[in-house]
């Protein structure tokens, strides 16, 4: 198992499940501070293979302790986990260069479990040096060994919001079907679904309700636009299987579909409800 240190609140409670999935998949220290990490580091002998910084705001951490840490153990990389009050950082803030950005709510879907089996590949084991488009191009997936043309219904508001998702799923083999707002499909043979939300509002819970009763025992998949802790028990409670935040990574939901039909493991409910 890889050594990963987590520094920042680990009591602060969006931050839980990131813990929870690290410490399944690693051996995990924890620090307080960049100072208690760079003790650890040193009279402890720690060498970690990746550092998560758990940031509940910005201005928490500064690039020079972040740097003065790295340096420590240069080969390490460096993940960011940010916070619901860190969701404007990229345009208001000065985000940390090299340092790949998850939010709370992504990282149990977004935690490359191929690096933390020392296997090769993928964004997790890029250098610090590496650029947005190398990223974005690690991210691209191979082709997942999925049964030709399994159906998954997608409840979006428009049709391009269905395009946009289509597009996406076609393209991995997938076949799909559009359910508009307020229509619900009568269809057989789903294998998922994908509600994409609008509003978030009692009528909305009320409608995914409904869909995800339609399309039982198929488990649905909800999107929404940066969730807090309070949406995510909301949609869970409705029937939703998981809950996945946009502006989305089409990997992350490819990810999370190709495990709601049993080709690998979806993260816990409990990591979105706790």
């Amino acid at each position: 198992m890889r050594q990963i240190l987590f520094i920042g609140d680990f009591r602060f409670r969006e931050f839980q499940a990131a813990i929870e999935c690290l410490k399944s998949n690693s051996w995990l220290a924890l620090a307080i501070d960049v100072d208690d990490a760079i003790t650890r580091v040193t009279k402890q002998r720690l060498c970690p293979e990746l550092i998560v910084i758990g940031q509940s705001h910005p201005g928490q951490f500064s690039q020079v302790a972040i740097d003065r840490l790295h340096q420590l153990v240069p080969l390490a990389r460096l993940v960011t986990v940010l916070g619901s009050w860190c969701e404007s950082e990229t345009r208001t803030g000065d985000p940390w260069p090299g340092v790949l950005r998850v939010y709370w709510h992504q990282f149990s879907t977004r935690l490359d479990r191929r690096f933390l089996r020392g296997e090769t590949g993928g964004q997790w084991n890029l250098p610090r040096t590496s650029t947005d488009a190398e990223w974005l191009l690690t991210e691209s997936s191979p082709k997942r060994n999925l049964a030709q043309r399994r159906l998954v219904v997608i409840r979006a508001c428009n049709l391009s919001g269905y395009q946009a998702l289509a597009d996406a799923l076609n393209a991995e083999g997938y076949a799909t079907i559009w359910a508009a707002a307020e229509h619900h499909p009568y269809v057989s043979g789903q294998s998922a679904g994908i509600w994409d939300s609008a509003r978030l509002d009692s009528n909305e819970i009320k409608e995914l309700k409904q869909f995800t009763q339609r399309l039982r025992p198929a488990p649905v998949i909800a999107l929404t636009n940066f969730p807090r802790q309070l949406d995510c028990r909301r949609l869970l409670s409705a029937g939703a299987a998981t809950v996945l935040g946009k502006p989305l990574s089409v990997s992350d939901l490819l990810n999370l579909l190709a495990g709601s039909i049993g080709d690998s493991s979806m993260p816990n409910r409990d990591a979105f409800a706790a």
